[in-house]
């Protein structure tokens, strides 16, 4: 009789290939599955896990989180281990932790702190160094034991850093690509410091290509607006070094750090054109996947069907040879607040201000003793009438309508995308766009008429009253959020029209940043109530480990690894979001956590039990092993003859949009594109 570490018996398998489930078996034996059943498995095992009417399946892979300093500090990657997590990609967004010479770690955790929003004092007394180059950054996780697997990319920041030292985002500075441009030696010491990342265990190279994230002085992230010499010599780097993703934050429109405007709407549209030619060149040419990030901010009326037309490249690209896809949410992100965060409307009124100091004490607020002070009726008069002052006051507007106050207490979050810090910013945001705020919600999808506005109306309130009420509800501790990206419609509608596009994979859910304002820990259990579980599965665990190149999971078949959730499908839920002061330092973020999971394995271990740690740290790192094969296109004569044909194509339609732009103008343009993709849409569904 065979032996096996471990079987689970009895549950509904949803092995993670999308079909249909079935009730069976499942043997474990040194980390693997070595056995599954369609009915019961004949063997022993050290345990056996009796998990009838529950949900076995593969664990989720999360390829897109900031987890990279708190791995270092943090051995159970809390929650989100806890939260069915069995595999987690750090190193996005062209930000991260290696290389690193001493001397720059301030200007990485900086750098982190503005486009991540993860405090500064955490990372300053929380980080243990002890690598510089990357290949030692991967030796140092590999000498640690996690709750969760751990992978790893190489951001572009760090990269340049390396490079270029303080000089790592001169030129993307404003009409930084003319005035500092890189040299040719100094780009093939980038691709060599890429090269070496991939060879060693990278699984991808991530870069920013957005106007939003900037480091703490205000200046976009190092290689916002790299050329084409500087990205393709990156891009032939992946593939020598073994091949990888090449993962990027980008918003294809900027193009210098320059607002966006009807002056330089041309201009953007000609860049939209020409990010896609160089994309498709890594991709094609080189045999890099490629993956951009994309979601829809939710109060910007003029991009509320812009989606489409990136989905409808995705497949015209793939359609070409490319291989190229986009990351998308899971639900609609929301931006928290509450009395006890930094991050609510309320935070600039000085006569706040005042009392919030009173209340302060090591970091934390005495939330008792702000009640007592909030519930007084002059004081709630005079912070509604100075917060209602600051959202009509003169306070520029953030690109894409976000907009966030930049704190100096390194201690707390409060700075996302390190956006406009003008006074008022964060108060107009949230003020002026209360038909998307409400009081928070389980399933993400609130009802217009529970909105901030309509109660407003309803009621015949000032908005800022009305808010202000809500917040003091349940003893100060009322969560409200802004329904700040996919969810103009309402209804989650967009988020499902992208997470089943053929071309897309769950991520970008963010999982360890931007702590002051929103947690996505619970995002992956939020997908189990929209769509079918075997569809749920597929998107968070079969194709996201396709991602990033780790066939050995992500799905139920014998030689896979161990990693399995059992799931209780009728206590599946996500809790309310709390604001915690647990991260080194006593720094503050937002968490959520996730309920209904009665087991985790990874490589056959049990980390969590109902939501309880078991102590166990199975989880390693996870190298690339190289996922290229054979030669690259570019790199024979062949090769190039043929790209020379993809070459003419993509030129051609480049010429094409820039002499369409020129005749009808860019707003026309963009409007008829915009209406032929929603008419395709609309068409499909027929």
């Amino acid at each position: 009789m065979v032996s096996y570490d471990v079987i689970l018996r009895g549950g509904t398998i949803v092995d993670g290939y999308g079909g249909k489930p079935f009730v069976g078996d499942i043997g474990v034996k040194d980390g693997l599955i070595a056995a599954v059943s369609q009915g019961r498995l004949d063997g022993t095992a050290q345990e056996e896990m009796h998990v009838d009417g529950n949900v076995v399946a593969p664990g989720w892979v999360d390829v897109h989180t900031h987890l990279d300093a708190q791995i270092t500090w943090d051995p159970t990657v809390s929650p989100v281990a806890g939260n069915g997590v069995t595999t987690v990609v750090i190193g996005n967004c062209g930000v991260g932790f290696a290389p690193c010479r001493k001397e720059n770690r301030r200007f990485l955790m900086e750098l982190m702190q503005g486009v991540e929003d993860i405090p500064l004092g955490a990372l300053d007394e929380g980080m243990v160094w002890d690598w510089e180059t990357f290949p030692e950054f991967l030796d140092a996780l590999d000498r640690r034991q996690f709750a969760c697997d751990v992978a790893a990319m190489v951001g572009h920041g760090p990269v340049r850093t390396s490079v270029l030292g303080d000089r790592a985002n001169w030129a993307d500075k404003p009409g930084g690509p003319a005035k500092a441009a890189l040299t040719d030696s100094e780009i093939s010491q980038i691709a060599e410091v890429v090269r070496e990342a991939i060879a060693a265990g990278a699984v991808g190279f991530s870069t920013s290509r957005t106007i939003l994230h900037r480091d703490k002085s205000g200046t976009l992230v190092p290689g916002t607006l790299a050329d084409q010499r500087e990205l393709l010599a990156i891009g032939q780097a992946v593939a020598d070094g073994g091949g990888g993703l090449f993962e990027l934050a980008t918003d294809m429109s900027t193009f210098d750090d320059e607002a966006h405007s009807p002056e330089n709407h041309e201009r953007r549209i000609l860049h939209f054109a020409q990010e896609w030619g160089w994309m498709q060149k890594i991709s094609k040419g080189f045999q890099v996947p490629v993956c951009l990030c994309l979601a829809v901010p939710s109060t910007d009326e003029r991009r509320k069907n812009g989606y489409r037309t990136v989905l409808q490249n995705l497949e015209l690209a793939n359609a070409q040879g490319c291989e190229m896809y986009a990351q998308v949410f899971t639900r609609p992100q929301a931006l928290l607040f509450c009395w006890r965060s930094q991050s609510h409307p309320f935070m600039e009124a000085p006569t706040f201000l005042q009392i919030w100091a009173d209340c302060r004490s090591d970091g934390a607020v005495d939330l008792p003793a702000l009640m007592a002070q909030l519930s007084k009726p002059e004081n709630r008069e005079a912070i509604c009438r100075e917060a209602t002052a600051l959202s009509e006051g003169e306070a520029a507007e953030g690109a894409f309508g976000l907009s966030m106050p930049s704190t100096k207490d390194e201690d707390s979050p409060g700075n996302m995308n390190g956006s406009v810090g003008e006074p008022g910013a964060l108060t107009k945001m949230i003020l002026g766009n209360a038909g998307y705020v409400f009081r928070w919600q389980e399933d993400y999808c609130p009802r217009q008429a529970s909105s901030l506005s309509a109660v407003a109306a309803d009621t015949a309130c000032p908005v800022a009253e009305v808010l202000y009420d809500w917040m003091c509800e349940n003893a100060g501790s009322r969560v409200v959020n802004l329904m700040m990206m996919n969810y103009h419609k309402y209804s989650v509608d967009d988020t499902l029209e992208m997470l089943e596009h053929p071309y897309t994979v769950p991520g970008i859910g963010d999982t360890g940043a931007h702590l002051g304002f929103v947690t996505e820990g619970g995002s992956h259990t939020s997908l189990l109530r929209v769509v079918a579980v075997e569809k749920a599965v597929k998107m968070h665990a079969a194709d996201t480990a396709a991602l990033v190149g780790m066939n050995d999971r992500g799905v139920l078949s014998v030689g896979k690894r161990a990693d399995i959730n059992v799931i209780d499908l009728e206590k599946v839920s996500v809790g309310c979001p709390e604001y915690t002061h647990d991260l080194p330092r006593g720094s503050a973020r937002w968490v959520q956590k996730a309920f209904g999971y009665h087991c985790t394995l990874v490589s056959g271990v049990a980390t969590f039990r109902n939501g309880e740690a078991t102590g166990h740290l199975p989880g390693r790192l996870v190298r690339n092993k190289g996922r290229r094969r054979g030669e690259y296109p570019y790199a024979t004569a062949v090769g190039r003859a043929k790209m020379g044909f993809s070459h003419m194509f993509w030129g051609a339609q480049q010429a094409a949009v820039a002499a369409l732009a020129r005749v009808a103008g860019p707003e026309r343009l963009e409007n008829f594109g915009l209406w032929m993709v929603d008419r395709g849409t609309r068409t499909a569904k027929l």
